[in-house]
């Protein structure tokens, strides 16, 4: 089917653009005082945690210095009105870029009919680097520009001594906004099936993969992306495929979402596929996590008391370990049974437990904190061991999880 997007952009007075930019800085002074979350607390995805938003916020180094030498708001605080605005002008500037790659491409054949850009137009402007250049020059001139909304705006709102780092402030916040736009809507193109060509996130595979089958699909896309596909469906842990058919193999994955897109017509292009079938991870069994993500349980001590189940609010006693023995946190944690409250390999490896009994868990990055690591605390890509105990059981309804001490007996 044809992707059709229609254009609709209006100049924004000044009085609406000072409106949006307060709105905005209110709104990201709220987030930059919320707390953060306990350790146990699942892992915030890479869109939601503050280490992404924190990055996202960086500017290059000399700038920073300058920011917070200065007795004004901090150079996050100053960033976050600009990204804003750089975000909603990427996004427009990139549909300009496809209406106006699909209106010259109308005139070379002729073509007088009307309606949005079509599929070719879209892949041509995101598969473009001059494309994204443009676009990205054009975002950072309109946040300089002082005859606009959003740039006499910004400058109104920056601090009368830093007006003369905006110029670099602009440039790196132009380059982030334009990124991440070209970066969302390929993935978008991707899940609606208008660009077969793209891939799923680096790690998140299951185990010994790559699948190779002993190199019969290699140079065969359909037999491989069928060999990959069957494969996947026959493991519970499978939500997802990443396969390369000029190597003839796949990697079976534990997310269906694609990082991203791009145009491919040589040998070496990976391809996606995803199983929406399976149960989410959370729903496995320990044999099954196990087997394809290496989680592992022992029965330290076998409780005699009532055994838990999805929906009951949990006390549990722990104690967590990184790899060379040290403790990273321990305490008692209450949480509901099987609502995302904790990590994925706890809400796994507590299955079928009962109340007096005691758990050694071995979880693995993928059922952690994955890439991210925990700051401060667990590093990325960390296999970690939780000594639990199952304290008690009850039926209290719970919004979220919580510490209750520090004390795990």
């Amino acid at each position: 089917r044809i992707i059709t997007m229609k254009l609709q952009w209006r100049s924004a007075s000044a009085a609406v653009a000072a409106t949006l930019l307060v709105a905005l800085c209110v709104y990201f002074e709220a987030e930059r005082t919320r707390g953060s979350a306990e350790l146990l607390s699942p892992s915030p995805s890479p869109s939601g945690a503050s280490s992404a938003r924190l990055s996202k916020l960086a500017v290059s180094a000399s700038v920073k210095k300058q920011l917070d030498q200065s007795r004004v708001p901090s150079s996050a605080q100053v960033r976050k009105p600009i990204d804003a605005v750089a975000s909603l002008l990427a996004r427009e500037q990139l549909y300009k870029a496809v209406a106006k790659h699909e209106a010259t491409q109308r005139g070379r054949e002729g073509d007088k009919k009307k309606g949005g850009p079509g599929f070719v137009a879209w892949t041509a402007t995101l598969s473009s680097p001059a494309a994204q250049t443009d676009v990205e020059a054009q975002v950072k001139k309109r946040l300089l520009d002082n005859t606009s909304g959003y740039g006499s705006q910004i400058r109104q709102n920056l601090p009368p001594s830093f007006r003369r780092l905006l110029p670099a402030l602009a440039t790196q916040a132009a380059h982030e906004a334009t990124s991440e736009a070209f970066r969302k809507l390929r993935s978008q193109m991707i899940l609606a099936g208008q660009w077969d060509v793209g891939y799923l996130p680096r790690g998140n595979s299951l185990l010994n993969m790559p699948e190779k089958f002993a190199g019969k699909y290699i140079g065969d896309r359909e037999g491989l992306g069928k060999a990959c596909k069957k494969a996947c469906e026959g493991r519970q842990a499978c939500r997802g495929y990443t396969y390369n058919p000029s190597k003839g193999v796949c990697y079976l994955k534990t997310v269906d979402t694609p990082e991203g897109g791009f145009s491919c017509t040589g040998p070496d292009c990976w391809y996606w596929g995803q199983v929406l079938s399976h149960p989410h991870v959370q729903s496995l069994s320990i044999q099954d996590a196990q087997r394809d993500l290496g989680l592992y349980v022992t029965d330290l001590k076998v409780g005699t008391g009532e055994e838990i189940k999805k929906g009951d609010t949990v006390t549990m006693g722990y104690v967590g370990k990184l790899q060379d023995g040290s403790v990273f946190d321990q305490g008692k944690y209450v949480f509901e049974f099987g609502a995302g409250q904790v990590i994925t390999g706890d809400d796994i490896g507590l299955k079928g437990m009962r109340v007096g009994g005691k758990r050694k868990l071995v979880v693995p990055p993928a059922l952690a904190y994955g890439s991210q690591g925990y700051p401060g605390s667990i590093p990325p890509d960390a296999t970690i061991t939780f000594d639990v105990s199952l304290l008690g059981l009850s039926q209290e309804r719970l919004s979220g999880g919580y510490k209750a001490s520090n004390d795990p007996d």
